[in-house]
């Protein structure tokens, strides 16, 4: 649920307006007014099935694009990537793309069999990895901040949304490349614009248990009491919700000036 224009309350909301704006929603990228940003990734969506743009290295390993309706990205297609019998790595190359000293993070969501990390690697100031994420049977989002340095022009930025898999196999949704110093919620190919109106932004599916984060610009500490908790027993998006039992249940957040 949203609003433009909520009450008016003193003190709330950013640049000295009064107008409290207050988004509870699923982590579906085209409903969030949270924030401008943009996706520099060409085919993070894997259109029609295709890997175009992405490689893989290994030897017998192999990647394809498969058909799914159930991920946190909400993309109709998701990579499968197989090990082989040598390290595997799947990549793409962003050339002439980032802004020399600015922030970047990459992010990706995972899961699967093994362990596995995501690299940033350019020719001008090498790698920037992740930690090793063990992979589940449950979506995970993993990401890594990183600066790029060197020329502009000659700036060739390897994404690895994949970097030294074990284990069987992974599978990945929705690589995203943005400029910012802080993951945001997927943006699809052709959606780039967000206005920056929302000062709280809680996602159903981000957290989990009772840790709760609100992924607007204003980055409010989100606390819960009660029993309030993420469920996966019903949601609208992504297989994530907010479940309140009706007893005394409350999300609170400090105040705002």
């Amino acid at each position: 649920m949203g609003a433009s224009a909520g009450p008016n309350l003193a003190g709330i909301g950013r640049g000295g307006d009064s107008n409290l704006v207050l988004e509870m929603d699923a982590h579906d990228a085209k409903s969030y007014p949270g924030e401008p940003t943009s996706n520099i990734v060409t085919n993070p969506n894997f259109v029609g099935g295709t890997t175009t743009t992405w490689n893989v290295d290994g030897t017998g390993a192999s990647i394809t694009a498969v058909a799914d309706s159930d991920n946190p990205a909400n993309s109709p297609y998701i990579l499968k990537v197989v090990q082989g019998s040598s390290t595997t790595n799947v990549y793409t190359e962003l050339i002439n793309k980032t802004i020399q000293g600015s922030s970047y993070t990459l992010s990706c969501w995972a899961k699967g069999l093994g362990t596995m990390s995501i690299r940033k690697y350019d020719n001008n100031s090498g790698s920037t990895s992740s930690g090793v994420v063990t992979l589940t049977d449950e979506w995970q989002l993993i990401t890594v901040y990183a600066t790029p340095n060197g020329s502009d022009s000659t700036s060739v930025i390897r994404f690895y949304i994949c970097d030294d898999l074990t284990g069987d196999y992974a599978y990945l949704a929705g690589p995203q490349f943005e400029k910012k110093a802080y993951a945001t919620p997927y943006v699809w190919d052709g959606y780039t614009g967000r206005p920056a109106t929302t000062n709280l932004m809680i996602h159903g599916n981000v957290g989990t248990g009772q840790s709760f984060y609100d992924s607007s610009p204003s980055k409010h500490t989100v606390t819960a009491g009660g029993n309030t908790t993420h469920s996966s027993g019903q949601s609208k998006f992504s297989g994530g919700s907010i479940y309140f039992d009706g007893a005394d249940d409350y999300l609170q957040v400090p105040n705002h000036t």
